[in-house]
């Protein structure tokens, strides 16, 4: 066997190993695609309308419910976002809350015995 034949079946090796590992990783890629297709489906059909009852619970308004997007990852994640923002700026600290029912107590003339 001289130079060119050694030559020749290595370079004939690597392109056949480059193309079958470009047809397999394509294989991988259309998987994968059909994998989050079914996810972003899942989402929209399950997760998606389940965020959006908790954010009319919470009164969420529509203008901050993220859908700017037709990515459903990004709207369930954009949604979920909102809402966990919406509760912590209207969730009051235990002592603030006390505070707020005593002075509405003190509006309507109830008794107040705010201790020693």
């Amino acid at each position: 066997m001289d130079l060119t034949n050694i030559l020749t079946a290595v370079a004939g090796g690597f392109v056949l190993g480059g193309g079958v590992g470009w047809l397999l990783g394509r294989v991988r890629r259309t998987d994968g695609s059909r994998e989050l297709t079914r996810l972003a489906a899942q989402m929209r059909q399950s997760v998606i309308p389940i965020l959006e009852r908790q954010a009319d619970a919470v009164g969420l308004p529509r203008a901050r419910r993220s859908w700017d997007t037709t990515d459903d990852f990004q709207v369930t994640v954009g949604l979920a976002t909102a809402i966990q923002d919406h509760e912590a700026k209207h969730d009051l600290p235990y002592s603030d809350t006390m505070e707020a029912q005593l002075e509405e107590l003190a509006g309507k003339g109830g008794v107040i015995d705010a201790g020693p």
